[in-house]
């Protein structure tokens, strides 16, 4: 039962973001913050499934291979807009050990993607992650009161992260 919760938070996720990142002409930091505002506007909605998947581990629960394929959804539609459209500054390089750990992600994905830049890229969807969770789970409380001008801050960096410019405009 609880695997299905997982997999159906997830999938609705994954729906949220893959429904705002509808316009594959859309230039690519266009692209990414619209998925990130989604991935914050679905976290928002549903804070409890959110909580399910990002928050604390439920104890002595370990998820079963079946979640990878839902759980994966976002980053690879992040993933995807990286590769198809390589950003501005090259990445700088990755150590030897990881970037063999990263090929062998790379090599699951819908599209090759360098090692370097994957490495961006999961940086970046850590930031992304981090700045959702902080704000759902409390923990801007008493510091910054206006979150939507904090949120496209991380955006920024997020877009920074990859290499490319921010897109103001977007």
């Amino acid at each position: 039962m609880l695997t299905t919760l997982i997999v159906e938070a997830y999938d609705a996720l994954g729906d949220a973001a893959e429904a705002a990142d509808d316009d594959p002409a859309a230039p690519a930091p266009t692209r990414l913050r619209r998925i990130g505002r989604a991935v914050r506007c679905w976290a928002r909605a549903h804070p409890h499934e959110y909580a399910l998947v990002y928050g604390s581990p439920v104890p002595g629960y370990r998820a079963p291979f079946d979640t990878v394929r839902a759980a994966l959804r976002v980053q690879t539609r992040l993933v995807e807009v990286l590769a198809l459209h390589p950003p501005e500054r090259r990445p700088a390089s990755v150590s030897e050990p990881l970037a063999s750990q990263l090929a062998a992600v790379a090599d699951r994905l819908p599209r090759p993607v360098p090692p370097a830049l994957l490495a961006r890229g999961m940086t970046a969807w850590n930031l992304l992650i981090g700045s959702v969770s902080l704000e759902l789970f409390g923990h801007y409380a008493n510091s910054v009161d206006d979150l939507d001008a904090l949120f496209e801050c991380a955006l920024d960096g997020m877009l920074e992260i990859v290499g490319w410019s921010p897109d103001p405009g977007a």
